[in-house]
């Protein structure tokens, strides 16, 4: 059971899935970055552009809140801003699946002059725009498999779409040290674009108050995106990329309904991370996105630098972990001492507290293939271990069974022979 919750924080970190916390637990980040963003063809050019998104998350054992914004300012006439509330409650662990549901609402205001409408549908841009949405999700971890399926159904209300349901299916595969993933989401919305049509071919065609008669076509239209990609960590260090494609089909002669042309966007991106510090991050990134018809907003491309600053627990150890080397592990020495060790590669520092220590904190010191070792004199026995990393909270050692102390914090059982 506890190796499938590992790999479902693995597919959590690729897809969105949340990470079940051991206990009560607060996390977030603060990016900052500077960027080039150049709209398609047809479109006035942003230039450059200042970009803070803060995030901030608060978990439960079962529950989570969070809340996510973003505001990007090129300049008086271009700017961008939202923010997202969003709840969500897990199931326990049945057969390796964990079950969510979560309702989320947001808004957001956006202006850009020169913008009319957006995509091949020619949707009007929303300047203004709230959501609701409702959300299910089953997550399944296997071996070196990840799954995941979501549905989604919700509201826009102060724009011209609205978008009834979604679903959604992720995958992740681990392959050496890369860890790949695809996803396929379908949306379908219920107003997608209005055509007016007027008849004005006899005077029996105008209404009572002498218009003229105006017939209504409704465009009911899918829209798929598909994406795949991979991302590889090299201590500090990870990049990530993605490919994918944005298709659907557009009405050609509202008199003729079923008449219909599909149409395709790409989508793209490449993003390198570097751990400049504990909690802080360098990221550069570049790419092209495709027009985004549930906010309404136009497709572009960007190229980013910008800073990550991290607040609360992270992940302790890399995602992989070559199978001849585990993530824990004490070795007796020459002369009854012990050897430590604990593999994250990503660390800047770490620490040991446990039985062994009468709970004083040790630090470790990095050795050769991203291990943290400490040499220590420990009699055979039973122990209760706890490492931090990089400052951070208290847990138990990666691979080991994690209990909670009387402190209501995280050790890891350890048997030593």
């Amino acid at each position: 059971m506890r190796a499938a919750a590992v790999r479902l924080a693995v597919a959590a970190a690729v897809l969105g899935a949340p990470v079940i916390p051991a206990g009560a637990q607060t996390s977030g980040y603060l990016d900052v970055d500077g960027a080039w963003v150049a709209p398609w063809k047809g479109t006035p050019n942003h230039g450059r552009a200042v970009s803070i998104a803060p995030s901030i998350r608060q978990d439960w054992q079962r529950f989570s809140l969070a809340s996510e914004g973003a505001a990007t300012l090129s300049d008086a006439s271009h700017y961008y801003l939202q923010n997202t509330l969003s709840a969500a409650l897990r199931s326990k662990e049945w057969r390796r699946i964990i079950f969510e549901s979560g309702l989320s609402a947001g808004g957001l205001a956006y202006r850009s002059e020169g913008f009319q409408s957006i995509g091949v549908e020619k949707v009007p841009v929303a300047r203004e725009l709230f959501q609701v949405q409702a959300r299910g999700r089953a997550d399944l971890a296997l071996e070196k498999w990840g799954f995941s399926l979501t549905a989604t159904g919700g509201e826009n209300f102060g724009g011209a779409v609205r978008q009834p349901w979604g679903v959604e299916a992720g995958m992740t595969r681990e392959v050496g040290r890369v860890l790949l993933y695809a996803n396929a989401r379908a949306d379908r919305f219920r107003e997608y674009d209005t055509v007016l049509v007027h008849e004005v071919a006899t005077p029996d065609s105008y209404g009572l108050n002498g218009a003229p008669d105006v017939e209504e076509y409704r465009t009911v239209q899918p829209l798929l995106t598909m994406t795949g990609g991979g991302t590889v960590a090299f201590g500090r260090a990870e990049l990530s990329s993605e490919v994918g494609v944005q298709q659907g089909r557009r009405m050609i002669d509202p008199a003729r309904p079923r008449m219909r042309k599909s149409w395709t966007e790409l989508i793209a991106s490449l993003a390198a991370t570097y751990r400049l510090a504990p909690r802080m991050l360098l990221r550069i990134g570049a790419g092209l996105y495709p027009t985004d018809y549930i906010r309404q907003l136009p497709r572009g491309t960007f190229v980013s630098v910008g800073l990550r600053l991290e607040r609360g627990r992270r992940q302790q150890v890399d995602w992989y972990l070559p199978p001849d080397l585990p993530a824990f592990r004490i070795d007796t020495l020459a002369g009854g001492a012990r050897s430590v060790r604990v593999r994250a590669p990503r660390a800047l520092k770490v620490d040991i507290s446990a039985d062994f220590t009468d709970w004083t904190p040790v630090p470790m010191r990095p050795t050769k293939g991203g291990e943290w070792e400490a040499v220590l004199p420990i009699a055979p026995g039973t122990y209760r271990v706890s490492i931090r990393v990089d400052g951070g909270e208290w847990a138990a050692p990666p691979g080991l069974v994690g209990v909670l102390d009387e402190f209501n914090g995280e050790v890891g059982l350890v048997v030593i022979r």
